[in-house]
Formats: C-alpha cells, sequence, structure tokens
C-alpha cells in the first residue's frame, strides 16, 4: 500500500483530504460537487454507451484518480438515475493506491436498452475513512449468542410482546349529541329539586315566625 511519503504529505492527507485527478481524454470532466452540502462527486461518461436490458455494462470515465491516504473512494448509485431510469452502479471501490482509470459498472434493471450520453452525469464519488486492522490467526474465538446463524435467522426470531398494561387513567372522549342532551336535562332537573327545596324551606321559616308572633 502506497503511503504518504513526505511529513506535508501525510499532513494533507489525513487533516485536509483531497482527491487529485488526471485526466486522459479531452472527453473527459472532472468530478464535481453539485451543492456546497453534497457527500458525493458527480462522475460522468467520456464516451457514449449503451445498456442492454437486464445487462451490465462498464462505462469509461477517462479519469485517474488519486484517493488520499486513510480513505478509500466508492462509487454510488445517483438517486435520480436510479429513480427515473434504473440504472444502479455496482462493484465501486476505488483504493488509494490505485491509479488506473475510473470505471463504472452499470446495471440496468429495466427491460429497454438505456443510453449513455458523454459527459451525462453517472455516478457520484464518496470518500470514506477507513482502518487498517492487524490479522491474527487464533485458535477459538469468544462465544456470541448469535453463533453461526447467519443468512435471515434473525428475520425469523420470534419476539415475545410485553403484555398491554391497563391504563390508570380514563381517556377523554367525545360526547354524543344524545350524550349531552340527558347530562343537560339531568342538571336542569336538579336545579328544579333545588329550587323546590329552597321555597319549602323558607315557607317553612315563614309559617314558623307567624306562629311565634
Amino acid at each position: 500500500m502506497e503511503k504518504p511519503t513526505t511529513a506535508s504529505e501525510r499532513y494533507s492527507s489525513i487533516a485536509e483530504p483531497h482527491v487529485l485527478v488526471k485526466k486522459t481524454s479531452q472527453h473527459a470532466v472532472l468530478p464535481q460537487r453539485q451543492t456546497e452540502g453534497s457527500a458525493g462527486l458527480d462522475i460522468s461518461a467520456s464516451h457514449a454507451a449503451v445498456i442492454e436490458p437486464y445487462g451490465r455494462d462498464i462505462v469509461h470515465t477517462c479519469l485517474r484518480i488519486k484517493i488520499p491516504y486513510g480513505y478509500y473512494g466508492r462509487l454510488a448509485s445517483r438517486s435520480g438515475l436510479a429513480w427515473k431510469n434504473r440504472i444502479e452502479v455496482g462493484a465501486g471501490v476505488i483504493d488509494s493506491d490505485y491509479r488506473g482509470e475510473v470505471k463504472v459498472l452499470l446495471f440496468n434493471r429495466t427491460n429497454i436498452p438505456v443510453y449513455i450520453s458523454p459527459q451525462q452525469n453517472i455516478a457520484q464519488l464518496i470518500l470514506e475513512k477507513i482502518v487498517f486492522p492487524e490479522v491474527y490467526e487464533v485458535p477459538h474465538l469468544s462465544y456470541s449468542e448469535r453463533g453461526d446463524k447467519g443468512f435471515g435467522s434473525t428475520d425469523t426470531k420470534t419476539v415475545t410482546p410485553e403484555p398491554a398494561q391497563a391504563s390508570t387513567s380514563q381517556q377523554p372522549r367525545n360526547l354524543t349529541t344524545k350524550e349531552i342532551l340527558s347530562l343537560l336535562m339531568q342538571r336542569e332537573a336538579a336545579a328544579v329539586l333545588v329550587q323546590d327545596d329552597s321555597i319549602q324551606n323558607n315557607s317553612e321559616q315563614d309559617q314558623a315566625t307567624t306562629t311565634s308572633l
């Protein structure tokens, strides 16, 4: 693996990663970021190509790219091309020590031919940080609950739902017109009873006062 040769090159590749690009044809287009916040640089085709129905093809860019050390370049599908034309990018990894032409493997997921025109954006280049772990051979691996289960084993895992807890507070609800009228009638009846009791009490008090006189 090619590492930075000087201190300044090592610093620039880590602190301020940048991509060096060499055009090998006048038809090549430099990678461009369309917006300030775009994660990827648009990669364009240098020549026309035809992707047959349900087929695949390698499209040339006539670009040689130097990825900074500590990163790799990932060629990803463009959302517009994937949505409108169902064209997807495959096998898109550019190592930092690769110096050859960047070629894009395109898959056509439709039943009609798809035409790629020169200088058409066909993919996006995204820089991603990587680590370089040391590999050690060991006689045993640590235990895990999953073990050797794979290929969809976690999709069939049974999850026991927790029992629903009874609500401690009654949730408010909208009353019907019939219920509202019933409540109003009950309140009016109660008011009448209170008024009758008040009149009766006043009458008894007046009668007691007259008797005492």
